[in-house]
């Protein structure tokens, strides 16, 4: 499913690049414009269309070969979707052209009024299809890997014993997929339906990225701990320190772009909800080391019904 959107996308771009745009193809839109603060708010939404990249990684205990499909898997969505991204977000600039900017800005959908504008009807409703077909596709893939994670916690002992339960019929750890799927209901019913899909998706997204870059730079913090103390011959001075060093700069930088100057109303309350998130996880962390000090077998197994 994703990979027909993926197509019709790239289709699309094609044509808005083979017919020039509204000025012509320049290199105009790599010239960053405005002040570090307005491009460190704007790296939010880039990270958001890029995160999700390491989703495989919730799936391999479902791989027959992990080490090698994992990996795999991961680098070729990195390198994949950074050439699909930066490819498609240039042809709605040039598409829109640099002196309407704004517009592509006010769009509610750019891609539909591009493919108006550069094919017609029939391509815009095509357009609306794909981006219905990627929304649920995106929806099945985060749920999974949601539920994956879930499941591992839980078997670990930090989430309730319940949500290890998983069913060798369908092959899936069933009470973490109903589970998630109940709280996307719930959501959607407490913030989609007052406030609209618009509104539900900028508000939960900024949180979920403003999470994510917190969670991408404890993994490079770990990355330099963990291989300081390999001494199997795997440490990497470039791939184990100076990369992990640069990741954590970069995702800095967009981090506390959000954070200072304080945003305006709601923008300024992210953060909390994000403090918020974090504190559940340390409270889940403290009951579940409470738990083993009072009991040192494994506080949660994996059942299978």
């Amino acid at each position: 499913m994703e990979l027909v959107s993926i197509l019709i996308l790239i289709f699309l771009s094609t044509l808005i690049i083979v017919k020039g745009g509204r000025s012509g193809i320049n290199a105009a839109p790599f010239v960053p414009t405005g002040n570090a603060t307005g491009i460190g708010q704007g790296m939010i939404f880039a990270i958001l269309c890029f995160a999700g990249f390491e989703g495989s990684s919730a799936f391999a205990v479902q791989a027959k070969k992990p080490k090698k499909a994992v990996p795999f898997a991961i680098l070729a969505t990195v390198i994949g979707a950074a050439i699909f991204y930066v490819y498609v977000s240039y042809a709605q600039v040039i598409g829109f052209g640099e002196s309407n900017i704004k517009e592509l800005a006010t769009s509610s959908a750019p891609l539909d009024t591009l493919a108006t504008m550069y094919s017609g009807n029939v391509m815009a409703t095509i357009i609306d299809f794909a981006t219905l077909m990627s929304c649920f596709a995106a929806l099945l893939g985060a749920l999974n890997a949601c539920a994956y994670i879930i499941f591992a916690l839980s078997n670990e002992g930090y989430l309730p014993k319940y949500l290890t339960n998983s069913s060798t019929k369908l092959n899936s750890p069933k009470n973490a997929v109903h589970t998630v799927s109940i709280i996307c209901l719930i959501l959607y019913v407490l913030i989609g339906l007052p406030f609209g899909p618009e509104q539900l998706y900028s508000n939960l997204a900024t949180i979920g990225t403003l999470s994510l870059l917190i969670v991408y730079m404890l993994v490079c913090w770990g990355t330099l701990k963990y291989f300081k103390n390999k001494e199997n011959g795997e440490f990497s001075i470039v791939k184990h320190v100076v990369i992990p060093i640069l990741g954590i700069i970069v995702l800095a930088f967009p981090l506390w772009s959000n954070l200072y100057p304080i945003p305006s109303f709601p923008l300024n309350l992210y953060p909390y909800f994000v403090v918020l998130w974090l504190a559940g996880g340390y409270f889940m962390a403290y009951r579940r080391e409470k738990k083993l000090k009072e009991n040192p077998e494994p506080v949660s197994k994996a059942t299978a019904n």
